[in-house]
């Protein structure tokens, strides 16, 4: 039974940190704030990490190991690959095949060097499992050979910063058609569908 017990804690106060580092970012976000939010005691916590740096590692970890999944299991549904290709295109712009841009962004202003070392080496697995299946759709003839796929990789992350961009809030008044519109516009560009 306090085995059990124990793993609860520990999944409580990783479920209840996630959510906070993902709004908040880590920086503003301590041991304390993450205790009492997830109804555990400080030495609880201590008894699974070191320290907070440790327990934002696992998130990282975490979030891009259900990204890949996520991202895998939309790669091998039985569609066609510019479905595919638009479905997680969408999925990246809405947030939900990323990590939030405050962890992100609290990560790379961060001094903590083994926490960009574990958001670049995450960042790189990904990217190499996408640059695969973009490798792999051309050799199918599902998308054009003489595209360059880092090109594709790198308008895709582009597309997702636009989103956040307060032009972008300017000209749309709903972040889902922005989202829809972007989307639209890299796959199909500015002629006729």
């Amino acid at each position: 039974m306090g085995q059990k017990k124990e793993s609860k804690s520990r999944r409580k106060i990783v479920s209840t940190a996630k959510t906070l580092f993902s709004n908040n970012g880590f920086r503003k976000m301590t041991v304390e704030n993450i205790c009492q939010k997830a109804g555990v005691s400080k030495m609880t916590f201590y008894r699974y990490f070191q320290n907070r740096t440790q327990l934002v590692q696992l998130i990282v970890e975490l979030i891009f190991e259900e990204n890949r999944l996520k991202y895998r299991e939309l790669m091998d549904a039985q569609l066609p690959f510019t479905i595919k290709m638009y479905r997680w295109t969408t999925m990246r712009v809405e947030g939900a095949l990323s990590i939030s841009s405050k962890l992100a962004e609290d990560i790379k202003n961060s001094e903590i060097l083994s926490l960009q070392a574990v958001l670049q080496k995450e960042t790189e697995k990904e990217e190499a499992m996408i640059l695969e299946d973009i490798k792999a759709a051309q050799k199918q003839n599902q998308i054009r050979k003489n595209l360059r796929p880092e090109l594709v990789l790198y308008l895709q992350y582009q597309m997702v910063e636009m989103t956040h961009k307060s032009l972008i809030d300017n000209v749309f008044t709903n972040k889902t058609q922005a989202i829809i519109d972007i989307t639209d516009f890299f796959f199909y560009g500015i002629l006729q569908k």
